[in-house]
């Protein structure tokens, strides 16, 4: 008996940002995803509380 089966390729997560890093007051971050692979959901954690499932999100930082 032969099983044949096809594996997903796997995922390399890596991302930039597209607005400053640094700043005074409030900060508003744009990030970018640069993940490859097969990717249809996605999680963010900012740190700042505030988590996300867009593919590109923004983060605000106080």
């Amino acid at each position: 008996m032969l099983i044949s089966s096809s594996a997903n390729p796997q995922v390399s997560a890596d991302f930039t940002t597209l607005s400053a890093t640094i700043g005074c007051g409030s900060l508003v971050v744009e990030f970018q995803d640069l993940s490859i692979g097969s990717l249809d959901t996605w999680l963010w954690g900012f740190g700042n509380g505030n988590p996300s499932t867009l593919n590109n999100p923004t983060a605000i930082y106080i």
